[in-house]
């Protein structure tokens, strides 16, 4: 759903600006205040147009972050907005027009690279051995 359209983005720096087959997205950067708003560009109609998400949280404001388009999602990772580094990661399905929160692969990732039954207590990480040392 398209709330505005040729609407011009503001000028801006440190965004990002990804082509998905006949779009352009633009989210984020900078006016020298970090930006949340999100754009696309409709190539073959030469026009921008402000998205509007079905559903999902949106990333909030940022500039300096990374994304790039895969397999119709388009991921977000990163920034700074303004007063702190960011270290969280989003993605849009462009086709569903929704925002996600990729799941967190910490535990499994963690199990793999201690090769090791791995228990979770709050936010401390233990680590027990899958085989009695004593066998």
């Amino acid at each position: 759903m398209e709330s505005v359209t040729n609407l011009l983005p503001c000028p801006r720096d440190s965004h990002i600006l990804v082509n998905s087959g006949n779009s352009i997205f633009l989210f984020g950067g900078s006016t020298g205040n970090p930006r949340s708003d999100f754009y696309e560009y409709k190539i073959d109609e030469s026009k921008w147009v402000a998205v509007s998400h079905k559903n999902g949280k949106p990333p909030t404001s940022r500039f300096c972050h990374v994304g790039l388009v895969f397999k119709k999602k388009f991921y977000i990772f990163g920034g700074y907005d303004g007063d702190s580094r960011l270290n969280d990661f989003h993605y849009f399905l462009i086709d569903e027009r929704t925002f996600e929160i990729p799941p967190s692969t910490l535990k499994t990732d963690l199990c793999s690279f201690v090769g090791s039954k791995v228990i979770f207590e709050n936010t401390n990480i233990y680590r027990t051995f899958a085989m009695s040392l004593s066998s």
